[in-house]
This record gives structure tokens, C-alpha cells and sequence, in this order.
């Protein structure tokens, strides 16, 4: 996936939350 430096930042961060809060399915419907 192709994303900018500031949406890079943005998204790490938000994948990490989500696994720890909820397993991955979810994940993958957030950046997608």
C-alpha cells in the first residue's frame, strides 16, 4: 500500500492500538 510520510505515521500507530484492542480482521478493514 502506497501512502504518504504523515499517513504512515498516522496509520502505524492506529494498526497497533486496534491489535491490541481487537484481533486483525478489523485492522484490515481500518487502512483499507
Amino acid at each position: 500500500m502506497l501512502v504518504t510520510t504523515e499517513d504512515t505515521e498516522l496509520t502505524v500507530p492506529a494498526e497497533v492500538t486496534i491489535s491490541v484492542s481487537v484481533p486483525a480482521p478489523p485492522v484490515r478493514l481500518s487502512p483499507a
